[in-house]
Order: C-alpha cells, then sequence, then structure tokens
C-alpha cells in the first residue's frame, strides 16, 4: 500500500504492535500510511532539493549554525533559497509567507491549500509558493498529524454511547484539525461536539471562529478563550471528552509538558482521549528546517522522549499509543483514560 492508492487524509494502518522503552516501558506503537492531496512526483522532486539542502547544511554546519538570536539571525545559502528566491517581487511569495512565520497563519496555508491566499496579507500567492506550501515535507507532515489525530477522535465518537461530545483545543490556533474531525463527527454519527478553543492569541482565535461558521458549525457549539491555556484546567473534573494539544508539546519545556498532561488526564472523562504531537529530533530534512526554513522555537523531542513524558506525568503508559506516518516528521501520542 503506498499514499498513492489513498484518498486525502485516509489513513491505511501498516502495523501495530506492543513495545518498550530501553528503560522498560510498555506503550503500543503504529506506523500509518496517510493519503495526501499533494502530487507524487512534486513531492519527490522537492524531496530531492530539500533532502541536497539539508545535506549541504550539515556539511557546512560550522559555517552555516541556526539562526538565532545569538548569531543576530545569521542568513546562509538555504534560507536565501528558500525565502529570496524571487526577488525583487514579493506578494504571494514565500517571504511574504515568512512575515506570518512563527503563527497558526502560516500553518493553515500548509493545511488548507485551496484556500491558502486567505491568510496572505496580499492576498495572493505565487506558483513557486503553492508549490512548497502543497508538495513540501513539512507541509505533507502537517497535514498527515491533523489525519491521525482526527482517526482517534472518530473512533472515540463512534465508541461514545453520548450524544452531546466535549472537544478541548489548547494551542488551537486555526483549529482546522480540530474544525475538520467536529465536522465529520457531526456527518457520520449525527452527534454534537461542542468546542473549547484556547490559544494566547485572540486574533487567531477570531480567524478560527471564522472557519467554524465556514464549516457550518453553529456558533452556540464554539467558545474561544484567548490567553494562558492552562486556565482550561479551571474545567471540572472529567467534563472532558477529547483534548488534543497537537501543535503545542514543542514549543514547552518537559516540565511543562509533564504538568499540562497530569492536568489534562484529570480533565477527562472515563473513557476520554488525551490527543498531542510533537517533531521527531529523527526527522527527514531535519538540518534544512532548522537553518533554512528557520521555524523558531521549536523542541524536537524523541519517541522515547515522548513515552517518557507520560511517564513523568505518573500516568500508566501502556494506555499511551504512539503514531507515526511515513513521512517521519511528528510522533502523534494518543492517552486513553480507562
Amino acid at each position: 500500500m503506498s499514499s498513492e492508492n489513498l484518498e486525502p487524509g485516509e489513513i491505511f494502518e501498516q502495523d501495530r504492535w506492543r513495545c518498550r522503552t530501553e528503560s522498560g516501558l510498555s506503550y503500543e506503537k503504529r506506523r500509518v500510511i496517510v493519503g495526501d492531496e499533494s502530487d507524487p512526483m512534486d513531492r519527490h522532486r522537492l524531496n530531492l532539493v530539500f533532502d541536497m539542502w539539508s545535506a549541504y547544511i550539515e556539511a557546512h554546519s560550522e559555517e552555516f549554525p541556526i539562526p538565532s538570536k545569538k548569531n543576530n539571525y545569521q542568513k546562509n545559502p538555504a534560507y536565501e533559497w528558500f525565502y529570496k528566491h524571487e526577488q525583487p517581487n514579493f506578494e504571494g511569495t514565500m517571504e511574504e509567507w515568512l512575515t506570518l512565520v512563527p503563527s497558526a497563519r502560516a500553518l493553515y496555508a500548509m493545511q488548507v491549500t485551496d484556500d491558502m491566499e486567505r491568510v496572505f496579507p496580499s492576498g495572493k500567492t505565487t506558483e513557486r509558493t503553492r508549490d512548497i506550501l502543497t508538495h513540501s515535507l513539512d507541509a505533507v507532515a502537517i497535514r498527515a498529524r491533523a489525519a491521525i489525530m482526527k482517526s482517534i477522535v472518530l473512533k472515540y465518537a463512534a465508541q461514545s454511547t453520548e450524544n452531546d461530545l466535549n472537544l478541548v483545543s489548547l494551542g488551537a490556533g486555526a483549529a482546522v484539525p480540530a474544525i475538520n474531525a467536529v465536522v465529520e463527527i457531526e456527518q457520520r454519527f449525527g452527534k454534537t461536539t461542542f468546542m473549547d478553543l484556547y490559544d494566547q492569541d485572540a486574533d487567531i482565535l477570531g480567524f478560527a471562529k471564522e472557519s467554524t461558521a465556514r464549516a457550518g458549525i453553529p456558533g452556540d457549539q464554539v467558545a474561544t478563550h484567548a490567553g494562558d491555556y492552562y486556565e482550561a484546567f479551571k474545567l471540572p473534573p472529567e467534563s472532558v471528552d477529547i483534548l488534543e494539544a497537537l501543535g503545542l508539546f514543542e514549543y514547552l519545556h518537559d516540565s511543562r509538558c509533564v504538568g499540562l498532561i497530569q492536568k489534562a488526564y484529570r480533565l477527562l472523562k472515563p473513557g476520554g482521549v488525551i490527543v498531542f504531537s510533537n517533531m521527531l529530533d529523527s526527522r527527514p530534512q531535519r538540518a534544512f528546517h532548522q537553518t533554512g526554513v528557520v521555524w523558531p522555537g521549536v523542541k524536537m523531542r524523541s519517541e522515547e522522549g515522548l513515552i517518557q513524558l507520560v511517564a513523568d506525568a505518573e500516568i500508566d503508559t501502556s494506555l499511551a499509543t504512539y503514531t507515526v506516518s511515513e513521512d517521519g516528521v511528528y510522533g502523534v501520542l494518543e492517552i486513553h483514560k480507562p
């Protein structure tokens, strides 16, 4: 089975098994293939280019360190190629997309490719920009982790005896994965899902609220909360069916992640599920992502490191399932409460 044989967002499970970390922590692991809207030939073409740049950066790591405040965001050839290739034009280029980084609007352009112009200040995109934001490895991976999350949520909805569900999204951003899941829950099972969206960015929550309306989700099913996502933990214990933090953990230190898991677990109803993901330190094109794309603040983790977060939260890791898709960029972890 290959992704070319699957519809966009469709998941084929290659295998699933019980495994243990080197420290003896038990958990379930599964590998999946996720169908995607991108063209296989275009994916292959861009992968060759990005692989080349990644190898070049690795070979010149001392000459081209990761841009940061410490080195005044030192530029390098990979960065210049990625963002400045279409100079002196600006409208709709990757340089204009850079003005959105690291906001959820930049991610939206990769998640909803037929509407990416909506987030560009110029309202335009060039052919090169559409190519990268549709067919690049990171774009494919962003959509894959959302599809994995949706499959987990749909499985929960199918098994739940309740007709009304509660979904909490921490670091919701534009809420694309949550919106897609909620729409399909209604379509497939006729169930109503009430959404609580938490994010520090009030502007992006307004954007998300607008997107829920465009998706046909009634306004009284959506509540937005601007500010610290820890406000969610004031909700009553065992009041939440699904809690997702798909794009949050990789911006948090370990101690913050552990605290989040503990508090989120208390919110879950019996049978409820937490879903979070993290960019993997073993991901392909790592050097290009760090030094060329320069998405700031990302803390990559290993598979074992993610399982250790669950253990440090004093939750039985055998309740966790770790999923990785064939792109190898993100690990998605689900924790079910008995």
